[in-house]
């Protein structure tokens, strides 16, 4: 059988992104267990007609046992422009988190749930990653307050925040992360 996307292109037109998206994977993230939806795609120079979507497949599944952070997002990103002979490698995992939280009144802790995202890219002369949390809170309407003795309005909300990372070497926890927030 033919291997096709080893057989050179003489059209001369680079691809931008191909890969792979919506693939769920269990993931260890700071020590817990998240379920992710990874979207994880390479550029392709303009002499290649295409690619092995597989050795994407295999680099994410080696990372299933290991714990993931930022830095790991650089080695996965690195490997796929290794393995498929690319200028750039582009990754997205969007997870939820949990957090522990004190109720204010009755002190008792559950668990919240925080959407997070990791991203990468990394080009021949540049890379780049950020950490996005979205967490929910709510807050008190002060003109309802005003006029209240007990039961004034509330209202939930969300505050998203996206940093990106200059240097990944330095980078916040998730909990630390939401904790500002918060």
């Amino acid at each position: 059988m033919d291997d096709i996307q080893n057989q050179r292109d003489e059209r001369g037109i680079k691809i931008q992104q191909t890969g792979i998206t919506d693939v769920w994977l269990p993931l260890l993230i700071d020590n817990q267990n998240v379920q992710a939806n990874v979207r994880f795609t390479v550029s392709l120079r303009h002499d290649l007609r295409g690619t092995h979507m597989s050795r994407l497949m295999e680099i994410l599944t080696d990372w299933t046992n290991k714990p993931l952070d930022l830095p790991a997002v650089r080695s996965i990103l690195t490997e796929a422009r290794d393995k498929l002979d690319t200028d750039s490698a582009n990754i997205h995992i969007a997870f939820k988190y949990f957090v522990e939280c004190t109720a204010p009144v009755s002190k008792k802790k559950s668990l919240l749930d925080i959407d997070c995202v990791f991203s990468g890219e990394l080009n021949n002369n540049s890379e780049s990653f950020t950490l996005s949390v979205q967490v929910p809170f709510t807050s008190l309407c002060p003109c309802s307050k005003a006029i209240s003795d007990f039961g004034a309005h509330n209202q939930r909300s969300f505050c998203k925040v996206v940093l990106k990372f200059d240097n990944i070497d330095k980078i916040i926890s998730i909990n630390e992360f939401t904790e500002l927030i918060q």
